[in-house]
Parts: C-alpha cells; structure tokens; sequence
C-alpha cells in the first residue's frame, strides 16, 4: 500500500523475470514504525512471533486466508 513506510518483500522485485513477479510476496510491512504484518516464515528468520494476518499465497500472487 502507499502508507507503508517500507516493506520486506521475498524477492527483488525489479530484478525478477516477468514470469515470476507473481511470487514475489510481502513478508513485513511497517506503518508508523509499527510492524503491521510479519509472517511466519520470515519472523522465525528474525526470531519473533508472527504478527497480523498470516494469508495464504498461491498460484501467482492469489491469496486465500489462512486456515484456522
């Protein structure tokens, strides 16, 4: 979104061919300083729980919620 201050992305977006820009995801956003989103994968990375909504991304970019 344009409010973000930044996000961490799972890819470098403008160096990745066309055909796989689609899975490409976000796996931070920070708003106000604040991490909004950290997914799981990532969080484990950096050794902090998961925060905010954990969707499912497949088939290019499509996402579906996460199961319960």
């Amino acid at each position: 979104g344009k409010l973000a201050d930044f996000l961490v992305l799972s890819g470098d977006y403008f160096t990745a061919p066309v055909e796989q820009l689609g899975d490409v995801i976000p796996l931070m956003t920070v708003v106000g300083g604040k991490i909004i989103v950290l997914r799981e994968e990532f969080a484990q990375e950096l050794g902090r729980k998961a925060i905010g909504p954990q969707i499912v991304f497949n088939n290019r970019g499509r996402y579906a919620p996460a199961p319960e």
